[in-house]
């Protein structure tokens, strides 16, 4: 069986910014150490390679991509917990983020980011805590309307709801403009 300190010997040094611990995997019958696994237990990160399809409560298709971060708090548990724990987070969270924004309006899953994030941040980490992963935030990076007519109506109003402001404000600006001056004449004739 190795000990603490050939385990210590062969592993990565440790730096500032970077923690590893090492420890032996799949020992043979006579203590030989076939396998020596290596995780670097700082921050990283887990980005699906493709945008996630889901449906909003309003039957409004969109894709939605995200990034996961984690950190490995138990070395034995994220080797031995799960085959492949980074493949099992991505399946986690497109099931996660179907669930929850199947419940959500389209208008609530623009608007509602954060509440997406922690309800997401949530279930992924009880998930993963059995696999000695920690998961310490989840980002909605990009919502991409797959319905290009959709896409291009929400355009128009935004577009017509910028007007709307503008115009609000140039009357703002006129009506104070008027009363100012209509105030400059009373105290010129006082």
């Amino acid at each position: 069986t190795p000990t603490a300190a050939a385990i210590k010997a062969t592993a990565t040094p440790l730096t500032a910014t970077t923690v590893t611990s090492t420890f032996a995997k799949n020992q043979s019958e006579n203590g030989a150490l076939r396998t020596l696994y290596s995780e670097n237990i700082h921050r990283s990160c887990v980005h699906s390679p493709y945008s996630q399809p889901v449906i909003t409560k309003d039957n409004v298709s969109m894709e939605i991509d995200t990034v996961v971060f984690y950190q490995v708090t138990d070395p034995k548990l994220y080797a031995y917990g799960h085959s492949n724990p980074l493949k099992a987070i991505e399946h986690l969270v497109a099931t996660s983020l179907r669930n929850i924004v199947g419940g959500l309006e389209l208008d609530e899953t623009l608007t509602s980011r954060e509440l997406i994030n922690g309800k997401m941040r949530v279930i992924l980490d009880e998930a993963t805590d059995p696999w000695g992963i920690k998961i310490t935030r989840v980002e909605l990076r990009n919502i991409i309307i797959s319905d290009v007519e959709l896409a291009e109506a929400m355009e128009k109003q935004m577009i017509a709801e910028r007007n709307k402001r503008a115009a609000i404000l140039d009357a703002e600006a006129d009506k104070t403009s008027k009363i100012l001056r209509a105030e400059g004449i009373s105290q010129a004739e006082i």
